[in-house]
């Protein structure tokens, strides 16, 4: 039993109900292998591995001992003797083994390099030694490195890629960062099943990642923890094996954890937006899905950006978009579809932060796949597709293009959705691309004042109000030049000024 549960339990939940913690094999020199439980009560020897049940005969068949010292005293004359002979200063073996141990892990706990260094030149290796992977490189990547502050980690993004300072400021560092007793339980977990991912066969290699998936991913704990101790290596080199089970457990996991600014900062400093990138033109639509939604998050920031377009990566997500039926009768193949549609669309609208992607976006043909995804009736795949045209409609090529595209329509007709998110970002379109004339009289051809009126009474609807500033919203209101002009403007004051309340 590997897996540990919130409370640091690894007994399953039926035991931990009769006071069990762990169950240990013992090889002891003088007697055969023992089966042990740690319990809360004490430690005892149970009936071990059964071959009928194929588990554990959890079953107690000795004394209950305050101890596993004691325990072994009694089972084993060996033990006995061995840790009944003194020491030189008056500690007995027992006592020596253990101040070892604690010194072997205070050594582990070191950060193993000096801070500044990064392995972006460095090669990969894969974890698995069931996926192909040689002893000599899964010894590449054993020294972990521990949590760091928001602040350090921006700072060696600066420095350069070669290593810097002494010995002794290394030292210094080994020093400072020697006692970690106030990182959580979960830190600790972690650390073990990547070292389970590092080292192990294919079945250990998939266990891990099921276990890691079920801490809480979404905290800054458990990301940085990963990345302390060398799990994100291990998590792209997964993503180049042949085995999809790993691929998918990796991803999912580097999904969550992309989330973090520092996160993404690493995946692109280790090479992984171009396997994420290469995921793309896998035949598996759950590949496929998770990379994409991977990429959305790790292309925050302009380099990540740079990275997908320079690797071929836009023509391969713009190639996402193409589903087939959006509003006919479902079935599951279908709806995989859809998913995909979604996560590349997804994908595209954290990349149309940048113009040269917006051209290039343009160029893979990605104009007539948005306006057929938005006559969608799904507003999950909605709002990532109108996403994606607020921040391309800057570019007069794509203001054009929807409104000869016929997007217009869809946009105003989604002005009524119930969505608030769905109506900030159709609205945010709608006012960028009024500055073409003729997208002004469609707008008024399709009632879309009357919608508009409508958001911007909603007073509660602060969100609206602040992504759309004032002068902006007021100059493109006038544009529209209605007999409704007085009312959206006196609506739109009021709203702001509430806002500002």
């Amino acid at each position: 039993y590997v897996h540990v549960f919130s409370n640091g339990y690894r007994a399953p939940n039926f035991r931990q109900l009769q006071g069990d913690i762990a169950y240990f094999l013992v090889y002891l020199k003088d007697t055969d292998v023992i089966c042990v439980t740690a319990g809360t009560k004490g430690w005892f020897v149970n009936k071990g591995y059964s071959k009928d049940t194929n588990d554990v005969d959890f079953e107690r068949r000795s004394d209950l001992y305050g101890s596993l010292f004691a325990l072994l005293r009694e089972r084993s004359r060996h033990f006995r003797e061995r840790t009944s002979r003194k020491s030189g200063d008056g500690e007995t073996a027992a006592d020596e083994a253990a101040d070892g141990a604690k010194s072997r892990i205070r050594r582990a706990t070191r950060i193993s390099r000096r801070p500044g260094r990064r392995r972006r030149s460095a090669k990969r290796t894969r974890p698995c030694a069931g996926l192909g992977t040689s002893e000599q490189q899964s010894q590449e990547r054993r020294s972990a490195r521990q949590p760091q502050s928001a602040a350090a980690a921006a700072q060696q993004s600066d420095e350069s890629d070669s290593e810097s300072g002494t010995d002794e400021e290394e030292d210094a560092v080994e020093r400072r960062h020697e006692s970690n007793a106030d990182l959580p339980s979960e830190y600790w977990q972690i650390g073990k099943f990547v070292r389970y991912l590092k080292g192990g066969n294919q079945t250990s290699t998939i266990i891990s990642l099921c276990a890691l998936r079920d801490f809480q991913l979404n905290t800054e704990v458990c990301q940085l923890a990963i990345r302390d101790v060398g799990g994100l290596e291990v998590l792209l080199n997964l993503l180049e094996t042949e085995e999809n089970r790993c691929k998918i457990g990796s991803l999912k996991i580097l999904k969550e954890i992309s989330q973090n600014p520092q996160i993404r900062r690493a995946i692109a400093d280790l090479g992984g937006l171009q396997t994420l990138v290469n995921i793309l033109k896998e035949p598996s639509k759950d590949l496929k899905c998770l990379a994409a939604e991977t990429i959305a998050n790790v292309a925050k920031f302009r380099r990540a950006r740079r990275i997908v377009r320079q690797h071929g990566g836009i023509r391969k997500l713009v190639s996402l978009l193409d589903c087939p039926a959006l509003n006919g009768p479902t079935s599951p193949e279908i709806e995989r579809d859809i998913e995909v549609a979604r996560c590349g669309a997804l994908a595209l609208w954290s990349l149309s932060n940048s113009t040269k992607n917006k051209r290039a976006m343009k160029r893979a043909g990605v104009i007539p796949l948005l306006g057929k995804l938005l006559k969608s009736r799904h507003e999950d795949m909605l709002i990532p597709v109108v996403g994606t045209l607020q921040e391309c409609a800057s570019e007069p090529d794509y203001r054009v293009a929807i409104r000869t595209e016929g997007m217009v329509e869809d946009l105003v007709k989604n002005l009524k959705s119930d969505n608030a998110e769905l109506q900030m970002h159709c609205a945010s379109t709608i006012f960028k691309c009024a500055e073409e004339e003729e997208t002004r009289d469609l707008v008024r051809s399709y009632d879309g004042l009357e919608p508009m009126v409508g958001l911007l009474n909603k007073t509660d609807n602060k969100e609206l109000l602040r992504r759309l500033p004032e002068p902006f919203g007021i100059c493109r209101l006038k544009i529209f030049g209605s007999s409704r002009s007085s009312t959206l403007l006196r609506s739109w004051s009021g709203c702001s000024a509430t806002s500002q309340r």
